[in-house]
């Protein structure tokens, strides 16, 4: 699920390069590393004023971007690697979580995406079903070479996009469900903490980035 949320957060920030420059707007934060001059944390009010935030990362970009400070958003493949969760439950948790933050008040553009995570799959199981297995599986390996390329753009591991068709149904379930939490107003919990529905960093959920600190 994670190379397709990256693609779906790529597609949403659109241009990096003012980001990297520090001139977004506005500015976005993602969790796995942050570096923050100890002058700017504090006069965005320190790691308490972020206390409680959903997302805690976007809540202190923001501040830091407010107290005058400029934000720098990088990729930075060649420096470092991160694991963000380890396993399905935790994976699944996490983007649910985030995913009802940074698209739960566009549900539009959320069911859009899942529109198209999930059709290479539902065109798949109509070709199966329609006796097609020729269609199917041109289909199903030009699916496998879509998914490839998001993976091979992010270093993650190519094998697994053997299943794309199918983990774009999976992942058009995590954005309906991440849909359904933030409409109920009650965000799937985060390390035994539940979360309320509101916005990412205090500023709205038009904010790209992972909420993954």
């Amino acid at each position: 699920m994670t190379p397709a949320v990256f693609a779906l957060l790529d597609a949403d920030l659109g241009d990096w390069e003012p980001h990297a420059r520090g001139d977004g707007d506005p500015p976005v934060a993602n969790g796995q590393f942050l570096l923050v001059r100890r002058a700017a944390l504090d006069a965005a009010g320190g790691l308490a004023a972020i206390a409680g935030e959903p997302l805690d990362d976007v809540a202190l970009a923001r501040r830091v971007a407010a107290a005058g400070g400029r934000v720098g958003f990088f990729r930075a493949l060649d420096l470092l690697e991160v694991e963000m969760y380890r396993g399905f439950g935790a994976t699944w948790q996490g983007w649910r979580r985030n995913l009802a933050l940074l698209l739960g008040e566009r549900p539009a553009a959320a069911l859009g995406a899942a529109g198209v995570a999930a059709l290479p799959g539902l065109l798949l199981a109509c070709l199966l079903a329609a006796g097609a297995p020729g269609p199917a599986l041109l289909l199903w390996a030009m699916a496998a070479v879509a998914g490839a390329a998001i993976r091979l753009s992010a270093r993650f591991s190519v094998a697994p996009a053997l299943a794309t068709p199918l983990d774009g149904l999976l992942f058009a379930a995590l954005l309906l469900t991440a849909l359904a939490d933030r409409r109920r107003g009650r965000l799937a919990p985060w390390r035994g903490r539940s979360v309320a529905a509101g916005g990412a960093g205090g500023g709205g959920s038009d904010q790209p980035g992972s909420g993954a600190a």
